[in-house]
């Protein structure tokens, strides 16, 4: 997976990462994290779909641990319900090393931070799962939330679009 990281999640993991440079890369996510009740709150946007995970107090430990990120990738797919062979073959084809980037652009960083609002937003409205750091009802919802994109010219819903790539 490539992971484009703010300069803020870049001081907590400690990395230096380089400049992004790919286009057009369905294994291409973007990262950013807020503070909430003490804790990190952390969204992964992909860069294509816009789909959104949200992870809340997560150790920096548990955050790199290998494997860690394909395993909440596979769990939120699931949740939404896409089907179990897109999903494997997904995580199959993508790179084996997490890579980490600094975010490309201020587009992305636009929707990031839009994303991370509407996260925040809809935690507050129906609350924190407590029992887990995956808030799998949190991303399931915001991700049926029409995105604008392209300058509001027409807008995507993550779910639909994120099916769609993994169908291709």
């Amino acid at each position: 997976m490539n992971l484009q990281i703010t300069a803020k999640m870049q001081k907590w993991l400690k990395v230096s990462p380089p400049p992004f440079s790919h286009k057009e890369d369905i294994y291409a996510w973007h990262l950013n994290y807020q503070i909430v009740n003490h804790k990190k709150f952390i969204i992964l946007v992909h860069d294509l779909s816009k789909f959104t995970i949200v992870l809340w107090g997560i150790k920096k430990r548990d955050f790199l641990e290998e494997g860690f990120i394909y395993q909440v990738i596979m769990s939120a797919f699931l949740y939404q319900g896409y089907d179990l062979e897109m999903i494997l073959a997904y995580l199959v084809a993508a790179p084996a090393k997490i890579s980490f980037y600094k975010t490309a652009g201020h587009k992305q960083v636009g929707i990031l931070n839009a994303r991370m609002e509407n996260a925040l937003n809809n935690g507050y409205a129906i609350g924190l799962n407590f029992e887990s750091f995956l808030q799998l009802h949190i991303g399931r919802e915001i991700n049926t939330w029409p995105v604008g994109y392209t300058n509001n010219e027409h807008y995507i819903i993550p779910a639909d679009k994120m099916v769609e790539y993994l169908a291709s």
